[in-house]
């Protein structure tokens, strides 16, 4: 399940005063609204006292030490439950949705933090009075794929960098756009435009924002520049929607166990937001090195074609 913290932030980290939170646009709140409907919300109890109520098409589940003392709506277009801890609330908006937005306050988010697949922020330009911050966000943690600016204040959004023993995985933005021309630069393709490059880019911030999940540029501690590119996507091609693994790696970079590694962390993270989706890998016939990791990774042969070779395997089976 995707769980998506959501909050507006003065420049000083504040976000409410613990009764109410400092900023009021109309444009945040219309799309607020827009972005959490139909979904499951999760907040805290001075949250929910301070919203004042149960907010129509989606279903709050407020968090409280005590929550027999929540009272309930008791209407149908605002579902609402009450639970003790955020592990029970994970566990109950994952039963309704596989999308869920964490509300806050303070606490709840830092609550979540280790819970959380993305960072939807509005970014206000002004400092708050207040006690009540969000928590800090570490740059070399989350790579911020798109920025609205709106005057007083940005609309951001943000997903995880990835460590793994030996690689940093940085989902692919529009700042990458060289490395990105440069790995998909070699031999044995065709010259490729740079705005093309850039409609790539494009594509793989849409997935990112969509889904959730999309392409990393692939760094380790031996080389300046990113080594490679790839991970998991939903594919757009194939009618069921299915993910499929893709990488590309730098020919310094190859025979490393590298693409395995990241492969591995792709898996890891298709399986926190969807963890009933089947994985497709497609290889070349004669391309070993790809089988091997196709296999090793636990993907079963499902197709062969003169051109292509198909893997694949619920991730919940990985």
């Amino acid at each position: 399940m995707r769980v998506i913290a959501i909050a507006v932030v003065g420049r000083n980290g504040v976000i409410g005063d613990g009764h109410d939170q400092p900023f009021k646009f109309r444009e945040d709140f219309e799309r607020f609204k827009a972005t959490t409907m139909g979904h499951p919300i999760i907040m805290g109890r001075h949250t929910h006292e301070a919203i004042g109520g149960y907010l129509p098409g989606r279903t709050t589940i407020v968090v409280s030490r005590d929550p027999e003392q929540i009272e309930l709506s008791d209407k149908e277009s605002a579902p609402s439950f009450a639970v003790g801890s955020v592990e029970m609330a994970l566990e109950l908006a994952e039963a309704l949705d596989d999308v869920c937005f964490v509300c806050g306050g303070g606490q709840v988010y830092r609550n979540m933090w280790d819970h959380l697949t993305e960072l939807d922020i509005t970014e206000v330009h002004d400092e708050a009075p207040g006690e009540i911050t969000f928590p800090d966000v570490d740059p070399d943690e989350w790579r911020c794929l798109v920025r609205e600016p709106r005057g007083e204040f940005d609309f951001t959004r943000r997903f995880p960098i990835t460590h793994t023993e030996r690689l940093t995985l940085v989902p692919v933005g529009p700042d990458d756009l060289d490395d990105w021309a440069r790995l998909y630069t070699a031999p044995d393709l065709p010259e490729v435009p740079m705005k093309r490059h850039m409609a790539g880019i494009q594509a793989n911030v849409e997935h990112w924002l969509n889904d959730g999940l999309g392409y990393w540029l692939v760094r380790d501690s031996l080389h300046d520049a990113p080594i490679g590119v790839g991970g998991v996507r939903r594919s757009k091609e194939l009618p069921d929607g299915a993910w499929s693994l893709y990488y590309r790696f730098a020919p310094e970079a190859q025979g490393q166990g590298y693409a395995e590694e990241m492969a591995r962390a792709g898996i890891a993270a298709l399986q926190l937001i969807d963890r009933d989706a089947e994985l497709r890998a497609a290889v070349r016939p004669g391309n070993a090195a790809s089988m091997a990791i196709a296999t090793g990774l636990g993907l079963q042969l499902d197709e062969e074609h003169d051109d292509v070779q198909v893997y694949t395997r619920k991730v919940s089976e990985l």
